[in-house]
């Protein structure tokens, strides 16, 4: 296992305060996205998964390995796409069961949530590790450190105010309901290419 830290890139879905359980293994775990524009260099990145996988496996990977760079223009397996701002990137996710250490570009501790978002721009300090388990063969990236470096435009967009969208009349205003035959917003991201490789 290796230490090291990351470009800096977007965050997103952050969880570093408080652990979720992955239904996958049964853990709690903290973890966060990371995107990147697919013209970033993120080579650091996909050398340090290269060496993990030469060290593990000298040279002979199995079939189907599971790498941690994935296409934000691609579906997820279950068919669906992922959140628009994963369009024209990659993302890693970052995972830990112990929290990671959160500070700020001054390297002061960030304590309050709101301060550490979804949107904001950061760099990872993290442990590169191969699994070999008979189901699932890969490398994960775990979540040691993280630095917060940037603000940024908050993913999904800000929450309008109360004052601001209700009316006087509150919800006995008939103006405040759509209309029943109003169409439903559609949208569908690409296809990945078919010959996507995370570690091109």
């Amino acid at each position: 296992m290796s230490n090291t830290i990351t470009p800096r890139g977007r965050v997103s879905f952050a969880n570093v305060f408080k652990p979720k359980k992955n239904d996958l293994n049964d853990k709690l775990e903290y973890s966060m996205d990371l995107l990147f524009k697919k013209t970033d260099d993120i080579s650091s990145i996909k050398n340090e998964i290269r060496r993990v996988i030469e060290e593990k496996w000298q040279g002979k990977p199995p079939m189907g390995l599971k790498i941690p760079i994935k296409d934000g223009d691609a579906l997820k397996s279950n068919g669906t796409s992922y959140p628009p701002e994963y369009a024209g990137h990659v993302f890693i996710t970052f995972k830990s069961t112990t929290q990671p250490g959160l500070v700020d570009s001054a390297r002061q501790p960030i304590i309050n949530p709101s301060e550490f978002y979804s949107g904001c721009e950061a760099i990872v300090h993290y442990k590169a590790f191969a699994y070999d388990h008979k189901a699932n063969k890969g490398v994960s990236l775990g979540l040691n450190n993280v630095q917060k470096v940037a603000e940024g435009t908050p993913l999904g967009g800000s929450r309008a105010k109360a004052e601001d969208v209700f009316g006087d009349l509150g919800s006995e205003n008939p103006a405040n309901y759509a209309s029943a035959s109003a169409p439903f917003a559609s949208a569908s991201a690409p296809f990945a290419s078919a010959n996507f490789d995370p570690l091109a």
